[in-house]
């Protein structure tokens, strides 16, 4: 019997625009937290195609549009979620997940090391 040591996914092609070659980044799904059983919810495997926000832009942009946003946390890593509420002055975001056994919490801004919105994902089942 073989044994399978790592798992080769399809590969993708992300081509960012030239102008802006560092804002995108491509994340994998790793848990179910955003799977609600419906097309709309991300699966583990799925890829994730990101834009970069910067921090000068998260008051317009989170409420201007419902994006689903990668977060990345100092310390809880990156979180896939939507963002319920943003409150720049108490310093939090309200992290939502569509999976209902999974509870809302809130993030402290400060700890937010940079924040994703997702613009496309690819799924490979």
């Amino acid at each position: 019997m073989e044994k399978t040591f790592f798992t080769v996914h399809p590969s993708i092609t992300v081509l960012p625009p030239r102008d802006e070659p560092d804002l995108h980044r491509a994340f994998e799904v790793r848990d179910d937290s955003m799977s609600d059983g419906t097309r709309h919810g991300y699966e583990p495997g799925d890829m994730l195609i990101c834009r970069y926000l910067p921090s000068s832009h998260w008051w317009a942009q989170i409420y201007a549009a419902r994006y689903d946003y990668v977060v990345i946390h100092r310390s809880c890593g990156a979180l896939l979620r939507s963002i319920s509420h943003y409150d720049p002055v108490a310093g939090i975001f309200i992290l939502h997940s569509l999976n209902p056994c999974y509870v809302d919490f809130s993030v402290d801004i400060a700890e937010v090391v940079d924040l994703y919105y997702v613009i496309k994902v690819e799924r490979y089942k």
